[in-house]
């Protein structure tokens, strides 16, 4: 499913649960990949898997920094919420490989 399906879904779900940080996020996701798609040389044609990975991997570096410039400035609560943010796009990327999956790779190359 297209991540941008999904977010819809998700954006709904979060409206009825009243989650307002969560539904902030979301909306921040789906600006960022609909600006993308409007942007990209060609419109209309929908962002591949890996052009959304790659936006959502923008977005998590974004907010790492913002985190960091925060907690610099003596901001711990917006650093905090930069954090939550976060975590709700990493949720919508892959998960990582692990240990055992890359040596695996490793060993059948």
């Amino acid at each position: 499913m297209p991540i941008l399906d999904q977010l819809q879904k998700d954006l709904v779900a979060a409206m009825k649960a009243r989650a307002e940080a969560r539904l902030s996020a979301i909306r921040m996701i789906k600006s960022a990949l609909q600006k993308t798609l409007v942007d990209s040389s060609t419109p209309g044609v929908p962002l591949t898997d890996a052009a959304e990975q790659a936006v959502l991997k923008i977005l998590v570096k974004q907010r790492i920094d913002a985190a960091e410039m925060f907690r610099k400035g003596g901001r711990e609560e917006s650093a905090l919420k930069e954090e939550a943010e976060k975590l709700i796009i990493e949720s919508y990327l892959p998960a990582p490989a692990s240990e055992a999956e890359i040596q695996a790779a490793v060993e059948e190359a």
